[in-house]
């Protein structure tokens, strides 16, 4: 009888053992559940650092930090760009409108961008910007393309004067900021699709009158094919 009754009381008490120890086993195999999951889909902040770049937020004072960098493609936001093709487009705006208001700026790249967007022009920024008529006589006496002077879509590329820049001049910090911003679509075209514009105290181009003149800004007069 006594060995029946122990019988029992072990069997309930290494059912009540595996029990507890079952319920433990469960809860820690929980817990590693739930921290795994924070793991996962809580990132720390240093995680976060890597996978978003610190440099997303574009302005005037940081510009020129982009050109900078050692790499080749930026990347702001949703937005791809092309350093060389940043350049060109900055050193565009440079050249033709760094004594216009940043209004002013932003027209002269929207014209450039307005080209790269029309199948009578070429299909990337450095191609329209340099778009010119070579002389075939530097080529052949000395293997070199050179651009016949006053013969360029932009005037400042063979007018025969230095096209240096002042890297570090506000002018040049004001253009590769605006070059940027209308890359990125912060700003939209105030020239309403011109492809053309001049400076009516400089020139009279012929083609101004067969062309639709869409706005004047500052000191240029645009128009549109």
């Amino acid at each position: 009888m006594m060995n029946r009754v122990f019988s029992a009381f072990l069997l309930v008490g290494l059912g009540y053992i595996s029990t507890q120890f079952g319920g433990f086993l469960l809860k820690v195999a929980n817990t590693e559940l739930e921290h795994e999951e924070v793991v996962v889909h809580t990132p720390s902040a240093r995680y976060l650092e890597e996978i978003v770049p610190p440099q997303q937020l574009l302005n005037r004072y940081n510009a020129n930090n982009f050109l900078n960098d050692n790499i080749e493609i930026i990347k702001i936001s949703s937005a791809v760009i092309s350093k060389e093709e940043l350049t060109c487009l900055a050193t565009n705006i440079y050249h033709e409108a760094r004594g216009e208001s940043d209004l002013g700026k932003i027209a002269v790249a929207h014209v450039t961008l307005n080209r790269v967007n029309s199948y009578k022009y070429p299909d990337t920024i450095c191609d329209v910007v340099h778009q010119t008529v070579y002389s075939t006589w530097w080529y052949e006496n000395h293997g070199r393309l050179v651009p016949v002077r006053n013969m360029c879509q932009f005037s400042w590329y063979c007018d025969g004067k230095s096209d240096k820049i002042d890297p570090f001049s506000q002018g040049w910090q004001d253009s590769v900021y605006i070059a940027m911003a209308v890359l990125v679509e912060k700003y939209n075209d105030p020239t309403y699709g011109a492809t053309h514009y001049y400076n009516p105290r400089l020139a009279n181009p012929q083609w101004a009158v067969h062309y639709e003149e869409t706005t004047t800004i500052g000191n240029h007069c645009f128009h549109r094919m």
